[in-house]
């Protein structure tokens, strides 16, 4: 059986001071930049103060909302992603890539998917850029 551990007044003041700044942040980020995030994580702040139908539904509206990650991005994180776990050459990678999105907003050519790839990698800074190296092929 669980244990419940019964917090002492000043654990009790902590958290809710953590709260309030908390909350604080989400609403100068709504009001300065009008980001919906905030609003969304005000809402989750809010959760067990709300019916759970209105909790629901609000979150689902404002999560519709939000923009997808660009395509761009899920197509280069997918490549390093099977670039890292796999023993797949480039074009195989993109080639897997291009499979593995198909049917997804995502979606693209093995040539549109290296594209992206190289695009996001040119647009991040030098320091934050994968390493071009070369496999040694395996005398197996």
């Amino acid at each position: 059986m669980r244990e419940t551990k019964v917090l002492s007044k000043d654990e009790v003041q902590a958290i809710s001071k953590t709260a309030a700044t908390r909350m604080a942040a989400l609403q100068q980020r709504w009001e300065k930049h009008k980001d919906e995030r905030a609003l969304l994580g005000a809402l989750f702040f809010c959760e067990a103060q709300l019916p759970q139908w209105l909790f629901v539904a609000l979150s689902d509206l404002l999560i519709a909302r939000l923009l997808p990650i660009p395509r761009d991005w899920v197509r280069w994180n997918l490549v390093l992603t099977l670039r890292d776990v796999s023993r797949l050459k480039w074009t195989e990678v993109f080639s897997k890539a291009a499979k593995l999105l198909d049917g997804t907003y995502a979606a693209g050519s093995p040539e549109t998917i290296r594209k992206s790839y190289e695009r996001i990698e040119r647009e991040l800074p030098r320091e934050l850029r994968r390493p071009r190296t070369h496999r040694r092929r395996s005398l197996r």
